[in-house]
């Protein structure tokens, strides 16, 4: 097995801009699900885990028709 000398994660995008990326898919989501997220909505959803962020995408919008566990399996 091969010896690393150093492991390097990038968790704020230091190195790699990965916010633009999560933006576009979040916005195919939304699409999906036919729903129109706010600016204000979007920002509270940044830098939360996945369970905080489907719990408040489905109280900022009932009208998804989703179980929360099947809406986590998408998101």
């Amino acid at each position: 097995m091969r010896k690393f000398d150093a492991v390097l994660l990038d968790m704020d995008g230091t190195l790699v801009d990965s916010e633009k990326l999560y933006d576009r898919a979040d916005e195919l989501m939304f699409e999906k699900l036919g729903i129109t997220v706010t600016q204000e909505e979007r920002l509270a959803l940044v830098g939360i885990n996945l369970k905080a962020g489907t719990r408040l995408l489905l109280d900022f919008h009932p009208e998804i028709n989703m179980s929360y566990e099947k809406l986590c399996d998408v998101y």
